[in-house]
């Protein structure tokens, strides 16, 4: 990635400003700097693409240089898919139009990652089929593809299944085993396989940075690998793990994944007794999650009820915490559902309602058996304090 993006950042200053490969190369250097992490220099130099191309009348590098646009800021700006969703199918009929079939199908994968960022993962996996099965590059998706089964509702043993498929049939593919690791990393996590799931994640993360992905090598530690921990029981580790995350995202321009890589950090700090600090890290996610974010929005309101329960503020912590499960509940992420039921369940707890704290767990167990999640079934099964005698 550092020797393509110093290419094309070569081959944009060679040209004429009125040259007509001019905007595709810098569209190309545009989204080069952005998976480097550079976003103040990628918004100049794609927001440059789409003026020249409007100059020039080059339709189709104007359509590709906005559709970059409008990712990035997805990701800088977080913005509502109000914001997003209307623009994207315009600009996926006008690439279909002019025949583009590779920006076509960036915009089609777009429009998968809107749908699984608001919850819809099955249905973002239904719309990735119909690019994966068509001829060209479509490596990228892959990664959203794998996020997909980790998140959604697919049984943990067919996510990893259909993972290692693909990887057996592409041979050694170093961009393609750093996307399809994430997933398959986490997935052996959430089956209690954690020596296994962390190789796998830390071979992604240095193949990321290898390939000078930054901004992915990021996600691979707070969305991925920080979780696995926690889960594992490394809490120390985790918060190591996700609060560089945030950092690094925050420092990059990033606001979309770091508010997520900043819920996961105070649900850790909350299991670690850190109060003061976890409801630090909960505000930020609250504050810089878009509304829609319904995943980061939960683990801050999660976090929040466990500190005021923790204070004796009963009836608010339950409120926060009953609004957690609710916006889980109408996604299709399935282990995010168990565990908002986890933390309403220490809400109950706290307040002396044990019989209704156990049935939380129950329901918590049960979206964590349809998933397969072996790990998380353990945790929920050992989450309460034993009975009082």
């Amino acid at each position: 990635m550092h020797a393509a993006t110093n290419l094309l950042a070569r081959a944009s200053r060679l040209l004429d400003a009125k040259d007509p490969d001019l905007p595709r190369v810098l569209a190309y250097l545009g989204d080069a700097l952005w998976e480097a992490a550079d976003y103040p220099e990628a918004e100049r130099v794609l927001s440059e693409a789409f003026e020249l191309a409007q100059g020039l009348h080059d339709e189709r590098w104007a359509a590709r240089a906005e559709l970059s646009l409008l990712e990035l800021r997805n990701s800088s700006q977080h913005l509502e898919d109000t914001q997003v969703g209307p623009r994207l199918q315009v600009l996926t009929a006008e690439l279909a139009r002019l025949d583009d079939e590779e920006g076509r199908r960036e915009a089609v994968e777009f429009g998968g990652f809107r749908l699984f960022a608001l919850g819809h993962a099955q249905q973002a996996g239904e719309l990735l089929d119909t690019i994966t099965t068509e001829s060209g590059d479509v490596t990228s998706s892959r990664g959203l593809f794998s996020s997909v089964l980790y998140w959604g509702p697919t049984p943990v043993a067919e996510g990893i299944a259909r993972i290692q498929a693909i990887l057996d049939r592409s041979g050694p593919d170093p961009v393609l085993e750093h996307l399809l690791f994430r997933g398959l990393g986490a997935l052996h996590g959430l089956m209690g396989s954690f020596e296994r799931g962390r190789e796998l994640l830390e071979r992604s993360r240095s193949l990321g940075l290898e390939l000078g992905m930054r901004f992915r090598a990021e996600g691979v530690k707070g969305h991925f690998l920080g979780p696995l921990e926690r889960l594992a029981g490394n809490l120390e580790r985790a918060a190591e793990l996700e609060r560089d995350a945030y950092e690094g995202m925050t420092a990059a321009g990033d606001q979309a994944f770091a508010s997520t890589a900043a819920g996961e950090l105070a649900l850790t700090l909350i299991e670690m007794g850190r109060f003061d600090e976890a409801e630090q890290y909960a505000r930020i996610a609250t504050e810089t999650a878009s509304e829609d974010d319904f995943v980061s929005q939960a683990m801050s309101r999660a976090a929040m009820a466990r500190i005021l329960a923790s204070g004796g503020a009963i009836e608010k912590a339950e409120a926060g915490a009953r609004e957690a499960v609710r916006l889980v509940d109408a996604s299709d992420y399935l282990t995010y559902q168990g565990e908002m039921q986890l933390h309403l369940a220490s809400v109950l707890n706290e307040a002396d309602r044990r019989d209704e704290a156990e049935d939380a767990v129950q329901r918590a167990i049960g979206r964590f058996e349809a998933k397969g999640a072996a790990a998380w079934v353990a945790r929920a099964r050992a989450w309460l304090p034993p009975r009082a005698a």
